[in-house]
Parts: C-alpha cells; sequence; structure tokens
C-alpha cells in the first residue's frame, strides 16, 4: 500500500507480508508474517506479525497490538499461521537508527489512545447500508485473505481509500 493520507486502513489476517510506503497520518491495523514501513509520519499501527515490524525513514510513528475483532477471525488467524501472538508488534526494528538507544521515530501507543476492538469493527449491514446510499467515492474493498495484490493495485491508483470489514473468503 502506498501514497495514503489520513486512511483508516483494516484488514484480516495475511499470508505473506505486507509492504507500507508514503503514508501519513493514517491508522493501520494489520496481521501479517512480515510488515515493512518506509516513509510513513504520524501513523498509527495496530499489528500481529511474527516477524519484528521493520520501519525505515518513518517519524512519530506508534504502535499497539492488533484489534480487529469478527467472527471468525480465530480461524482466519489459524489458517495465516498467525495464531500465536507473539509480542513483536512492540519490537520494531528502525533501519536508520541502529544505535542501541531507543529510536526517536516510533513509540508504543499509550494505552489511553488507542482504538478498541468496539471501534475496529464495522457491522456488514452497516456497511450495506452505507453502500446503498451511495455517500461514498471509492466503494470499500473487501479483504480476501492472502490477495493483498489487488488492494495494492487499487490503491496505487488511488487519492481516496477506504477499507471495509474483513470478509472471510470460501476458499
Amino acid at each position: 500500500m502506498n501514497r495514503l493520507k489520513n486512511c483508516k486502513v483494516y484488514l484480516g489476517p495475511v499470508t505473506g507480508s505486507i509492504l507500507i510506503e508514503d503514508v501519513e497520518g493514517c491508522i493501520f491495523v494489520l496481521a501479517s508474517h512480515q510488515i515493512r514501513i518506509h516513509l510513513a509520519k504520524r501513523c498509527d499501527f495496530y499489528l500481529r506479525v511474527r516477524s519484528r515490524p521493520i520501519i525505515e525513514d518513518s517519524i512519530a510513528v506508534r504502535f499497539a497490538p492488533y484489534c480487529l475483532d469478527y467472527e471468525g477471525i480465530e480461524m482466519d488467524l489459524e489458517k495465516a499461521g498467525l495464531s500465536e501472538e507473539t509480542g513483536n508488534w512492540e519490537n520494531v526494528d528502525d533501519f536508520k537508527w541502529l544505535r542501541a538507544v531507543q529510536s526517536p521515530n516510533w513509540c508504543i501507543l499509550p494505552e489511553n489512545e488507542r482504538v478498541g476492538k468496539a471501534e475496529s469493527r464495522i457491522k456488514l449491514l452497516e456497511y450495506l447500508k452505507m453502500m446503498s446510499q451511495g455517500h461514498f467515492i471509492v466503494p470499500y474493498i473487501v479483504h480476501w485473505g492472502r490477495n493483498t495484490n489487488i488492494i495494492s493495485k487499487l490503491v496505487s491508483r488511488l487519492n481516496f481509500f477506504r477499507a471495509c470489514y474483513p470478509y472471510r473468503s470460501v476458499a
């Protein structure tokens, strides 16, 4: 995903890796084996990740544990190999800060500023109601597990993006 500004992106578990580039003022809720972040400014990341998250050329980014909740998420996490919480969301590697002291480019998101599970859930009926009223320039994009390449292609061509209630594929 690249070139996003002031967006909220909610993704169900992804098998593989996620690359995020040139983002500002966004909230990301992501679960993946690897997450690489380049050129992020003032973004919050709620992560469940098997390896340590990597940032590079980023400033004022904050991290918290994955908070997405929907019916069947436990099964989706297991299918993606992410059922075990590693705690790596808080073990961030800053590739532009190789000193022994904490990087000034990232921090843990204070608990009183985090979105809760209730806030991260978008109910399907509410989504359908919003879509039927035609209030959005760009329709919500449904995420099908591993198929993140379609999201990357769409996001790179659009100036406005919103992700929707994670949809469990039948495959």
